[in-house]
């Protein structure tokens, strides 16, 4: 027998969970947060978001991040040794509980390594709101997943309005069609997210929904246009005050943007605003 197989370590039965974490609710972005789990009859909890990329989103205020996210995951693993990974299901202190999954693995560390490879592309912010950051796919991510359950509650809320969701309209006569948030013989509205981290980009993604709201109405002057955004609460605690400073000096700019086309500027910090400012746009 050779030593490469008598050396190998035995593989174990493991059970897991991601727990996510949301920095703005409501929007649908997030990141891999850490790992709760089971290895053999050993339970397990660990935070797989690095310090650095912590301290890079929050700055001094990611010593509370750190916290929080510790306190979650310890609390999690209280929940699971007790009645098991199938009851985790409820978001703890803002995070929440991710698909259950199962492998075999050596240890935890490598369950922890198997997680961070499915969700990597939540966990890599390295380069985070570039001065020369452009629209980038998670800004856009961020945008269809608040627009989609905004419309979903809308819809549950106003079945009615079911026929205006998602509609297509043309920026210019003979153009492509468009599509748009919500549409009707009266309104037309666009969702976007401000996220805090990539704030550069979510401006330039909001501007270009302003232009097209611009545009779409300008081949009919009797639509009233909307651009209901998504934005993270002026006195998070998680931000800094660089963040904070930029998170309203965007909102203002915006607005004065929004004010300049005779496009509404509506801000929301949840998904049932964001559905509400539909319905209060359009009328019961």
């Amino acid at each position: 027998m050779n030593s490469e197989v008598q050396n190998a370590q035995p593989l174990s039965l493991s059970q897991w969970r991601p727990v996510f974490w949301e920095p703005v609710a409501g929007t649908g972005e997030r990141l891999m947060a850490g790992v709760v789990g089971q290895h053999g009859d050993d339970w397990h909890a660990r935070r797989t978001i690095r310090d650095d990329v912590l301290e890079s989103l929050y700055g001094a205020s990611s010593d509370g991040t750190k916290k929080l996210i510790e306190e979650a995951l310890q609390t999690a693993l209280f929940i699971v040794k007790r009645s098991g990974l199938e009851s985790l299901k409820n978001p703890i202190l803002g995070l929440s509980p991710g698909t259950l999954r199962r492998t075999s693995a050596v240890n935890f560390s490598e369950v922890a390594r198997q997680a961070a490879l499915l969700y990597s592309s939540l966990t890599n912010l390295d380069a985070i709101d570039g001065p020369d950051e452009d629209i980038s796919p998670r800004s856009e991510d961020g945008n269809r997943q608040f627009g989609r359950e905004v419309r979903e509650i809308v819809a549950a809320l106003q079945p009615n309005f079911k026929a205006s969701l998602q509609g297509k309209a043309r920026l210019v006569k003979g153009g492509d069609l468009v599509r748009f948030g919500f549409l009707s013989s009266r309104t037309i509205i666009h969702f976007a997210v401000l996220h805090p981290v990539r704030q550069s980009g979510s401006v330039t993604a909001a501007r270009s929904k302003l232009f097209e709201l611009e545009k779409a109405r300008s081949l009919n002057g009797s639509l009233r246009a909307a651009l209901i955004i998504a934005v993270p609460h002026d006195d998070a605690a998680i931000f800094g005050e660089k963040q904070r400073a930029n998170l309203l000096r965007n909102k203002e700019e915006l607005l004065k943007e929004s004010r300049g086309i005779n496009v509404a500027f509506s801000p929301v910090t949840t998904v049932i605003d964001g559905a509400n400012a539909v319905i209060a746009f359009e009328g019961v």
